[in-house]
């Protein structure tokens, strides 16, 4: 499965590929708020998705390999939660060290104190 794509707060998941989002953010705002995005620049866009409580779910390559997930972590869903805990099930290897950290320190999955130990040594040295 793609696991790429946005995360509704009622725990919707809309796929697009990892180059997607633009367009799909677009179609978001203009199917279930009726928001005209043209004006509004990609990050504002994201952003106002954010604010509505929706988790982006991407794919990086670069520095961190694996799914990362963005969100205002305090705020999510329970519906969110039990989608992203299927996820980690599914592919937790294949998600970042920094977004497997945020999953535990909002208690959204629990690991052993070892496997937590060791994500957070992988996330905090992309930024040596």
């Amino acid at each position: 499965m793609n696991y790429t794509g946005w995360l509704a707060p009622n725990g919707k998941h809309i796929e697009c590929d990892n180059y997607g989002h633009d367009n799909l953010t677009w179609e978001i705002l203009k199917k279930y708020y009726k928001i005209e995005p043209k004006k509004i620049t990609v990050l504002g866009r994201e952003d106002i998705l954010f604010e509505k409580g929706w988790c982006r779910i991407g794919f990086s390559s670069v520095f961190d390999y694996g799914y990362v997930i963005q969100a205002k972590w305090r705020y999510i869903t329970e519906e969110q939660k039990l989608f992203i805990q299927n996820m980690y099930f599914d592919i937790g290897d294949k998600m970042t060290a920094t977004t497997i950290a945020n999953l535990v320190d909002y208690d959204i999955i629990e690991l052993s104190e070892e496997q937590q130990c060791f994500y957070k040594r992988l996330s905090r040295m992309k930024y040596l």
